[in-house]
């Protein structure tokens, strides 16, 4: 059935709420007098009905990049899609070996892939690192000798940087630890 009535507009604000490495929850503004709206992800042709302003992917794989477009829908007319958003996820977090208060590196392994050559370390939960390591061809080295930040019994996150550290980049998920006693 063709309706006269005005479709409408393109839902506005996409953005990425929260995402992980192996899932991304999308958000939008509310466009009045909607009552779904139709997702289309990673460029399918047939949309996904979502009730809500907000739209959670699944299943995903680390470090993979996945849009999404938006429409609106009144039960009458679906308007034009959004703009495509785009989000990469995390990489996995690394797997540390044990570290000791003395030890020269903390040393791991971790993702693969270009423009993923640093990771870096944090205060647990904090949002500022104090140091920064190496990724080469997936093998996790972080100085830590004589570091004043490293205590015993302290825990520590450790997260991959894919892209540019100084420019542009996404820190992987945390892979946590805790400082043990030198032996």
């Amino acid at each position: 059935m063709l309706s006269n009535r005005p479709h409408p507009n393109p839902p506005q604000g996409i953005r990425t709420a929260e995402f992980t490495d192996e899932r991304i929850l999308y958000e939008w503004n509310a466009e009045g007098g909607t009552i779904t709206y139709r997702a289309y992800v990673d460029g399918a042709n047939v949309p996904v009905e979502v009730s809500e302003t907000s739209y959670l992917l699944e299943g995903l794989e680390p470090g993979t990049f996945h849009s999404i477009q938006v429409s609106a829908y009144d039960g009458y007319n679906e308007g034009a899609k959004s703009e495509s958003y785009t989000q990469k996820t995390r990489q996995s977090a690394a797997i540390l070996e044990p570290y000791k208060k003395g030890d020269t590196y903390l040393l791991g392994t971790g993702a693969i892939g270009e423009g993923i050559t640093n990771c870096r370390i944090y205060k647990k939960g904090a949002s500022t690192h104090f140091a920064t390591g190496t990724m080469t061809d997936g093998d996790l080295k972080i100085y830590l000798g004589n570091n004043a930040n490293i205590v015993v019994g302290n825990e520590y996150d450790v997260r991959v940087i894919d892209g540019n550290p100084n420019g542009e980049f996404i820190a992987g998920m945390p892979a946590t630890f805790t400082v043990l006693p030198a032996t």
